[in-house]
């Protein structure tokens, strides 16, 4: 009963929506903004005839088509064209035709839906003036490899415009790959594809999207690229009517090879076509003695193609036969160097050819080359670490003519690093163990090599793992001399290898040093000498024991047949307990008899303090009583005269010699009247033509020199001989006296004698005075030379 009621409201409600839906559908449909979903309006301008092309873009999906309204300089838009839509994304193009030079055209497009007649929603408005471009006059298109081809041009009369050139390969779309600018008429296009057919055309471009038609037309202009030519071409004969030549089968895309010979007139006939694959030919029925030329061609070869070839260097073979070397092989040895080996065949050669290709993708190229009869060359100018091939040939210089090439050897240069340190130890008199430092990281092992006798051969005795640093000979002979050398190796990939250096085994040293005694040079050194009694030793160990140790302590090694020993830098008034052996790699002498000495006190001296730059020197001259205090002062700064030079040398050096004469400045009464007597008669000082020696006359730097060295002369330790040219970066070598180059040149060569500063520069000052601390610090070096 009650949906009875309720029907009628149901029927109401009904008829009012249908009413609402019939009433939306009356309206238009609301439009999508042209400004945001659809691109802007862009123009090409062709000429010749003219045209204006519109591009755009698809950016809506509810339009059925899309119409162009045009408008002629400062008129009226009218529609002139209907675009249908193509599909959502995609560009559209509509082009006019109908225009004319000196006219400027501008366009608008409007979208059309089929559901709603309205055309109000416009793009952007975009204008073109149509501006005449000339179009090019010709075109050359040429192949200049396998993979460039080059284009020239021209422009009718004085024409000039920047130039568009575009290409297309078979069978695809022409496409703009430069832009050319005005004034230059040429292109190179590279990159290309071997033995590929490309095609060209070029317009004029004179800006604001204004180009000329496109010149040769829609087909263009094409052009072939070159195949790929062979290479590493070369000949040798094969007998004494046969030339035999060989190339590399590099070429891509090859149809077949031609084989060409020169003929008397200098121009090439083909003697031989072969196909792909084929690297060798050898031409039958020559002369002996002749020379021929040859060349070979890669080819392609289909219908309407232009010429392709590409062809390799030319060869000229004299056909002289000659036995090729064989057996070639290559080991890289000290670090990365080559060692070629092979077998000399023939006895005509002037010599052989030493050809090298590095690396995987490398190309043959002779590298060097060798005399007559020589079987082996080393190559030492290769990198670390690139696999190096190689191939020899025997040739004849004045003829020309050549063997075939050995097999190809080729071996990886390693940078090895050589084993160091070699030492030895004798267990026993049939034992030697041998230990060594290993610096390489890509070793396969090491070989141990010995050699028994200076003049025997060396021999290989052992092989070991890598890392390994130690192997013991259990071989040996007593009384024999042997050598022995470490083989670092990786010959399992590589054959490389590197030797260390060599060392020799002697017997057990033998003779035990004697006659040890020390003597106090000052507070702070001691001199030791000893008596050697060994023919085979390596040199001597000094030990020495300290008050404040209980174990004695080596302090130094000399070399072998050195018997004196200065040890410095001691404590005054301090116990010091000495002894000495002799030693070599494996062995010991015994001690000498122990002996000790107590260090003098420290001199004390008053104007000399500990920090003063010559404190050492002075303490260590003046505690030896070489040089003398004045009650305590040794008054450093004052200048030394060359009776006092003098005196000093000749009681530092213990210089012997008569003491009678005098000079006409020195009597038996001067202070230094003995030294000066000896300094003279042992040929230490200069004295002048009148007989004068001025000895209370201060000293100058180049004298101080001459004294020096004179004096280290007569007690037969002379200073080693140095040329003057030591002195050129002093900028005033030319103010030392020609007497003095020798001796100054040697005391600032070996460093007894130093420069000074003058205005921030190191100067000589030979003719500037010498101070007591300067001559001390000089003889304290010039003593302590040895």
């Amino acid at each position: 009963m009650m949906l009875k009621n309720r029907e009628p409201l149901i029927n109401m409600l009904v008829k009012l929506m249908l009413a609402f839906v019939l009433l939306l559908s009356s309206f238009p449909a609301i439009p999508v903004s042209a400004d945001t979903d659809l691109n802007i309006l862009t123009l090409l301008v062709d000429t010749g005839p003219y045209r204006i092309k519109l591009q755009w873009t698809d950016n809506l999906n509810i339009e059925s088509s899309y119409c162009i309204d045009k408008k002629t300089d400062s008129g009226s838009f009218s529609q002139v064209a209907t675009a249908y839509s193509h599909s959502y994304g995609s560009t559209l193009q509509w082009t006019d035709s109908n225009v004319r030079e000196g006219h400027t055209y501008t366009y608008r497009i409007r979208y059309y839906v089929s559901s709603d007649k309205s055309y109000t929603i416009y793009t952007n408005e975009a204008s073109a003036s149509v501006t005449s471009a000339v179009k090019p006059s010709s075109l050359t298109v040429t192949t200049v490899s396998t993979s460039e081809i080059d284009l020239k041009w021209a422009y009718p009369a004085t024409s000039s415009y920047d130039t568009v050139v575009e290409r297309k390969g078979a069978g695809a779309d022409w496409a703009a790959i430069a832009t050319v600018s005005a004034g230059t008429n040429t292109y190179s296009d590279s990159g290309l594809m071997t033995n590929t057919t490309y095609y060209y055309r070029i317009r004029a471009y004179a800006g604001s999207n204004i180009y000329s038609g496109a010149y040769p037309g829609e087909s263009g202009r094409w052009a072939v690229t070159k195949v790929g030519a062979s290479g590493g071409l070369y000949g040798y004969a094969s007998s004494s009517n046969a030339i035999t030549l060989k190339w590399d089968d590099s070429s891509n895309k090859t149809t077949y090879f031609d084989i060409q010979r020169k003929t008397s007139d200098g121009s090439f006939i083909t003697i031989k076509t072969v196909s792909p694959g084929v690297s060798t030919y050898t031409d039958i029925g020559l002369e002996q003695y002749k020379k021929y030329t040859y060349r070979i061609g890669a080819k392609a070869s289909y219908s309407g193609s232009p010429d392709t070839a590409n062809y390799t260097d030319e060869v000229e073979v004299t056909c002289f036969y000659i036995s090729p070397p064989t057996g070639l092989t290559v080991k890289s040895a000290l670090g990365a160097d080559m060692e070629l080996v092979w077998t000399d065949n023939s006895s005509n050669e002037t010599g052989f050819e030493i050809w090298r290709k590095a690396g995987e993708n490398g190309e043959w190229q002779q590298y060097g080359q060798t005399e007559r009869n020589v079987n082996s060359f080393t190559d030492d100018d290769t990198l670390s670490d690139i696999m190096y091939a190689y191939r020899v040939r025997a040739h004849m210089l004045y003829n020309n003519s050549y063997s075939s090439f050995t097999n190809e050897a080729s071996a990886w240069s390693m940078s090895l690093e050589a084993a160091t340190d070699l030492q030895y130890t004798r267990i026993s008199d049939t034992e030697i163990k041998l230990v060594w430092a290993d610096n390489s990281s890509r070793e396969s092992g090491f070989a141990i090599e010995r050699k028994t006798g200076v003049d025997g051969e060396w021999v290989q005795i052992a092989s070991l793992a890598a890392n390994i640093t130690t192997h013991t000979d259990k071989s040996v002979q007593k009384g024999k001399k042997y050598f022995y050398r470490i083989k670092t190796f990786d010959n399992i990939y590589f054959k490389s290898y590197i030797y260390s250096e060599i060392i020799e085994i002697r017997d057990n040293v033998t003779g035990t040093p004697s006659d040890l005694s020390i003597e106090a040079l000052s507070s702070s050194q001691v001199k030791l000498t000893w008596k050697d009694n060994s023919n085979n030793e390596s040199g001597f160990k000094i030990e020495r024991l300290n008050p404040s140790s209980l174990y004695y302590e080596e302090i130094a090694r000399v070399d072998t047949n050195v018997t004196v020993y200065y040890d410095s830098g001691l404590t005054p008034g301090t116990y010091y307990y000495y002894r000495i052996r002799a030693f070599d790699l494996s062995s010991n002498t015994e001690y000498t008899r122990e002996m000790n000495i107590r260090t003098p006190q420290h001199v004390s001296i008053k104007d000399v303090a500990d920090s003063h730059w010559a404190f050492k020197e002075i303490e260590n001259l003046v505690s030896r009583d070489i040089l003398k205090t004045n009650n305590g002062y040794f008054k450093p700064s004052d200048k030394i005269t060359r009776g006092e030079l003098a005196s000093m040398l000749v009681t530092a050096f213990g210089v012997e010699g008569t003491s009678v004469g005098s000079f006409a400045d020195v009597n038996s009464r001067h202070k230094y009247y003995k030294q000066i007597m000896v300094a003279d008669k042992m040929g230490i000082i200069t004295v002048s033509k009148n007989n004068y020696f001025y000895p209370d006359s201060y000293v100058a730097r180049e004298e101080m020199a001459i004294f020096v060295a004179r004096t280290l002369k007569t007690t037969g330790k002379p200073l080693n001989g140095y040329e003057d040219s030591i002195l050129d970066e002093f900028s005033d070598k030319d103010d030392v006296s020609r007497s003095a180059l020798y001796s100054v040149a040697a005391m600032l060569g070996e460093g007894i004698m130093s420069a000074q500063t003058k205005n921030g520069e190191q100067v000589i000052a030979p003719r500037g005075s010498v101070t007591r601390a300067d001559a001390a610090v000089v003889i304290f070096k010039a003593m302590n030379r040895d």
